[in-house]
């Protein structure tokens, strides 16, 4: 299907901002980095870049910038 990744495909994510073209809009204006931000993943397929909308909250196994992922948990030895 168009627009989504092959599963065997690895994603590389980002988060960017959009702007809308609203000439009022509060968040578009001079010196406003837009709406968002929202996270995108990227892929190469064809020999083109691909790239899929993910949405507000960052991808499962990711960590948001500024976080750190948490640890896996470990059991114990012995």
């Amino acid at each position: 299907m168009p627009g989504e990744p092959p599963p065997e495909q690895r994603l590389t994510y980002s988060q960017q901002f959009r702007r809308c073209g609203r000439a009022s809009c509060p968040r578009c204006g001079q010196g406003q980095p837009g709406h968002g931000p929202y996270w995108y993943g990227y892929w190469r397929e064809d020999g083109r870049l691909r790239s899929r909308y993910i949405g507000k909250q960052a991808p499962i196994g990711t960590a948001a910038p500024g976080l750190v992922a948490p640890a896996p948990a470990q059991k114990p030895s012995g």
